[in-house]
């Protein structure tokens, strides 16, 4: 291994040069291929229906070389069905996933289960990416993200139809940080809201989506809830339910709330309802009186709510100059679609060239190993170079 100058066989193979792509058919194991995936491949689905449920618990990609799993022949056209009672695709403690594309059907009749369930029990959750997809079916919720670390973020829900009917929420958010849902097309009933985020949850971005859930809030920044009662549970989610979030440029066709949620800033939608931020919760003790919120702008008439343009970006005016001075102003990252493009297929020139200065320095440890011996090792096959020493040996024998 020396003469590798530190380049090791292992750390090659291992990068993202070597990204295989996984095809395939309906009747194949998917949780076998997603068990065996590492950093930078892709689970492909040929179109069809797939009677499984998923768990992406314990995953994880890198920057640059997320796990993808896919649509292989069209947005929707793998289905996949979940077992009963289990949500479609769920995983804890997980990082760098794209899901993109699916159809994911939900049948769950009870319980916390429905359509995607990720969950980072305030250790690890981020760099998730859920977009293009279609989930629809029953159970508690399309979408729910939760007990994320307060130091995670960077989770991407966008161009994505839900439809179904929902115990609670289409989406939920508990506890959650840098959440962004972008261009999605919410639809469905549900008992509760079309969306929420709660539970402390923080920087959460809600723009450009069209949301026409029949439930009795569309959208609520706060809530009710009273999970972290007697639990343990991050300080950074404490005090409030909600806080510097952003809602813009939705078309929304009920009412908008918020409870118990301060920094909130709700401008530019074309909300069908009224917006109220009058309730506190009630279940949590010292739940604060909803605070320095910035509500204006929401009779507006909003074009291309629900589409998803591909990139994800701070709206225009979207920044604050009241956010925590710790923290700077609110500059939400850009997320392109042709960065996830990108990482579905890696670009392996990187590697190519790590590859080709292990070759450079493994010719330059020859050139040594020439000089020290003083002897010109010839150009020849390993077996010419077997059969050599071979026949030296049999020379000194003799």
């Amino acid at each position: 291994m020396k003469l590798f100058a530190g380049v090791s066989v292992l750390a090659l193979l291992a990068s993202p040069a070597f990204a295989e792509t996984i095809t395939l058919n309906p009747g194949d194991n998917i949780q076998a291929a997603i068990n065996r995936a590492q950093a930078g491949d892709t689970i492909a689905l040929r179109a069809g229906i797939y009677h499984q449920s998923l768990d992406f618990s314990g995953k994880h990609g890198v920057a640059g070389a997320p796990i993808t799993i896919t649509s292989a022949d069209g947005q929707g056209a793998a289905r996949i069905v979940a077992q009963e009672n289990r949500a479609v695709i769920q995983g804890n403690r997980m990082s760098h996933i794209n899901v993109t594309d699916l159809h994911l059907q939900s049948t769950s009749r009870s319980g916390d289960t429905g359509g995607i369930k990720f969950w980072g029990s305030y250790d690890k959750l981020h760099d998730v990416r859920i977009t293009g997809n279609i989930v629809d079916g029953v159970g508690q919720d399309a979408i729910k993200i939760f007990n994320m670390n307060p130091k995670d973020g960077r989770v991407l829900v966008a161009g994505n139809t839900i439809r179904g009917n929902w115990r609670q929420e289409a989406i939920d958010n508990v506890s959650v940080v840098g959440v962004t849902y972008d261009g999605n097309d919410i639809g469905g009933t549900a008992a509760n809201s079309g969306i929420t985020f709660k539970a402390g949850s923080d920087g959460v971005q809600v723009i450009n989506n069209k949301i026409t859930t029949k439930a009795k809030d569309s959208v609520i920044a706060g809530g009710w809830g009273n999970s972290r009662l007697d639990r343990a549970y991050p300080d950074e989610f404490k005090d409030n339910e909600a806080e510097d979030g952003l809602i813009q440029g939705n078309q929304i066709s009920g009412d908008v709330r918020l409870v118990s949620a301060e920094r909130i800033k709700v401008v530019g939608n074309d909300v069908g309802g009224t917006i109220d931020q009058e309730a506190t919760n009630r279940h949590m003790p010292n739940s604060i009186k909803s605070r320095d919120n910035v509500i204006e702008g929401n009779n507006k008439e909003v074009v291309g709510a629900g589409e998803w343009n591909g990139e994800t970006a701070p709206p225009p005016g979207s920044e604050f100059d009241d956010w925590d001075s710790d923290l700077g102003p609110y500059k939400p990252p850009t997320i392109r679609r042709e960065d996830i493009a990108r990482e579905r297929l890696p670009d392996n020139r990187q590697q190519l060239a790590q590859a080709n200065a292990a070759a450079g320095r493994l010719g330059s440890a020859r050139q040594q190993l020439t000089r020290a011996t003083a002897t010109q090792l010839p150009s020849m096959s390993m077996d010419q170079l077997r059969q050599q020493i071979s026949a030296k040996n049999k020379a000194k024998c003799d």
